[in-house]
């Protein structure tokens, strides 16, 4: 899994986002000490939301892409805080999610555990696209 600064990304957030929402690829982002968040794809973020069985974690709230050039630095801080989730919008489309930190970890470890592209599947199915 790559790894990009919180600047890196706000200054090719275009492309990153691209990355994401069509190769499927995750990135956690680090501040200068330590990783923070991660930016990976609403499908990933589906999969999070199912599992999140005991509503623990808040719904995650939408930002369109326009707005998150000026506010990524704050709505990493948040992610990373463990307090918000975030889907990245262009226009109707949603692109990506900003999560925190244990929503990635969690992610990696199921990676090892379970067929992630059947769970992927299955979950598709379950919400009908």
């Amino acid at each position: 899994m790559d790894r990009i600064s919180v600047d890196e990304a706000t200054r090719n957030l275009r492309d990153l986002l691209n990355v994401v929402a069509n190769g499927k690829q995750r990135f956690v982002i680090n501040n200068a000490t330590e990783d923070v968040a991660a930016i990976l794809s609403t499908e990933d973020l589906n999969l999070l939301e199912t599992l999140d069985q005991d509503g623990s974690q808040a719904k995650a709230s939408s930002v369109d892409e326009e707005s998150l050039q000026g506010q990524l630095a704050e709505r990493v801080a948040e992610a990373a805080a463990n307090t918000q989730r975030f889907i990245v919008t262009r226009g109707e489309r949603e692109m990506a999610a900003i999560v925190p930190m244990k929503d990635i970890q969690m992610l990696v470890g199921l990676d090892g555990q379970i067929d992630l592209a059947a769970a992927k599947k299955l979950l598709d199915k379950q919400l009908g696209r």
